[in-house]
Parts: C-alpha cells; sequence; structure tokens
C-alpha cells in the first residue's frame, strides 16, 4: 500500500474511511482502530471521498477520471468494484 491519499468519517464519526493507491479504499472502527473491510475498484490514486450522511454509502473519485458510490462494506469485508 502506498501513501494515503484521501480520508472520510461517517456522519456519527464513528468509521473512517481512508484511501491509498493503487484504488484501496479501507475502513477503520474509530474507537478501537480495528479494520472494517476494504474496497478495491479504481485504477490509481483516490482523491476525494464523502460518506452520504443518510444512507450507508461512499462516494469516491480517483485519479482513473471516475466517481463510484459504494455500499459501505459489512465489517471485515473485501469488495473488488467493476
Amino acid at each position: 500500500p502506498g501513501p494515503i491519499t484521501a480520508v472520510a468519517f461517517n456522519a456519527a464519526g464513528s468509521i473512517a474511511a481512508a484511501a491509498s493507491q493503487p484504488g484501496v479504499i479501507k475502513f477503520w472502527n474509530v474507537d478501537d482502530g480495528t479494520e472494517q473491510g476494504q474496497i478495491i475498484g479504481h485504477v490509481g490514486a483516490v482523491y476525494d471521498m464523502a460518506f452520504h450522511a443518510g444512507r450507508n454509502e461512499l462516494a469516491s473519485a480517483g485519479h482513473d477520471g471516475s466517481v463510484r458510490v459504494w455500499a459501505v462494506p459489512q465489517p471485515t469485508g473485501i469488495w473488488a468494484g467493476a
């Protein structure tokens, strides 16, 4: 994994999302620091992310020119984007 390129927190402040190259987004429990899952989908760096305030979703924008909307993974899940 490369350096962190973007960070976002959910509305409750309980989950943090951290992105790194090459297009990996990891989710962390803020209270205890445990990893809660990851998403792999962008080609290259993720430049920005934002959680939806009312849904269990995260939007991400990447170097590949795409904006993706993801369902936030359940704890310890791994998803590969299309």
